[in-house]
């Protein structure tokens, strides 16, 4: 192979555990519903996870195989989006469940908490949120981020308050 010319390319790869499960065994796998804590949910084997560092820094598509129990009526993100570097910095967010998306959302600097409706029935759910564009970490680390996670998950909330009328008329600046 002496006269085959070497690729100069590096190949580089961010690799936690690789499994090969037949699909009964993979169905028969007890995913979570939620990450709340990194690293240590990361840590889960029965969790389904690409896209998001052990410290809870999402890249720009992030997937992951959750258990939406019966009782839970939402999908609910938390995260933070950081300044680095540019104040004016906007992320988009679009949320698929199965496929299927099912919130799109733009997201600014700081906190923030996305309750997602999911009216599927429980089961599996392949979880994905696709971020553009992303920044990269300062310094040597220089990652692609969009943003930091700090919960995904399936959880049991109550339905929107309704929105109480009101007698007076709203436009009245002395209210």
């Amino acid at each position: 192979g002496t006269n085959i010319r070497r690729d100069r390319r590096l190949l580089t790869g961010f690799v936690r555990d690789i499994a090969l499960v037949s699909d009964a065994d993979y169905a028969s796998l007890p995913a979570p519903s939620s990450v709340k804590a990194f690293p240590s949910d990361l840590r889960n084997p029965n969790l389904e996870y690409s896209g998001v560092y052990e410290d809870g820094w999402a890249s720009e598509a992030v997937l992951s195989g959750l258990s939406q129990p019966a009782a839970a009526n939402t999908l609910l993100i938390r995260g933070l989006v950081p300044e680095i570097g540019n104040p004016n910095f906007t992320t988009d967010l679009t949320v698929l469940i199965d496929g299927q998306v099912v919130a799109k959302q733009t997201l600014k600097l700081g906190s923030f908490e996305i309750h997602v409706n999911s009216p599927m029935p429980e089961g599996r759910r392949r979880v994905e949120l696709r971020f553009s564009p992303t920044q990269h970490l300062p310094g040597a680390d220089n990652r692609p981020v969009a943003a930091l996670l700090q919960s995904l998950g399936f959880e049991s909330l109550p339905a929107p308050s309704s929105v109480k009328a009101f007698p007076t008329d709203l436009r009245n600046p002395n209210l």
